[in-house]
């Protein structure tokens, strides 16, 4: 993990990822700071590999930069199911149309977002069009201050990920399977005509 937030952004861009969201919010102030803070939560995707990323800034109170509070990356990759691959962490398997499987997983950003890349592609190939979301929200740590981590329809978290998923490009809500194909067609030929 790099150590502060400019450092962090500059080594995930180094490995092409691409920002398509970056949103302020004010920390509520919780804990020892005991003051609001402005930070800010960044949306990150990887075009060649469908590798979507997001982390947040914390700032201490007494330290002029911001740190990484915290970020996961998500994925859709295929190999061989029965073979043990040690770059694997939590998620699931799904199973694709030919009978084949493919693992919908992700990971802390501080397990090496390049090392884990280069792992997981040593025994497998990541599916540009994902078969399932291992992404079970977007959100930050202001948001969970909120509506205190609850899950499910309608709550706080899934009404601030929906919202957050629709200001992505639609190419990425396609691939990372919140849009089907006839609604991808539909927004694009609806870019079109508004140019």
């Amino acid at each position: 993990m790099k150590d502060t937030l400019s450092d962090f952004i500059k080594y995930v861009e180094k490995i092409k990822f691409k920002k398509i969201l970056e949103e302020d919010f004010m920390s509520d102030g919780l804990g020892i700071e005991k003051e609001a803070r402005k930070e800010k939560f960044y949306c990150y995707w990887h075009y060649k590999h469908s590798i979507f990323l997001m982390f947040d800034s914390y700032s201490w109170f007494d330290e002029p930069n911001k740190s990484v509070n915290s970020g996961t990356f998500y994925y859709n990759v295929k190999f061989d199911s029965s073979k043990h691959n040690y770059w694997i962490s939590s998620g699931h398997w799904c199973e694709l149309s030919n009978g084949e499987f493919a693992w919908a997983g992700y990971h802390d950003v501080r397990d090496g977002v390049d090392s884990v890349i280069k792992g997981l592609l040593e025994k497998g190939e990541f599916l540009t069009k994902w078969v399932d979301s291992p992404v079970g929200s977007i959100c930050h740590h202001g948001d969970w201050r909120i509506n205190w981590y609850s899950f499910g329809e309608n709550t706080h978290s899934d009404i601030v990920t929906k919202k957050r998923i629709k200001l992505f490009p639609i190419e990425i809500q396609y691939k990372m399977g919140f849009m089907n194909l006839a609604e991808f067609r539909a927004k694009k030929l609806e870019n079109i005509f508004e140019k």
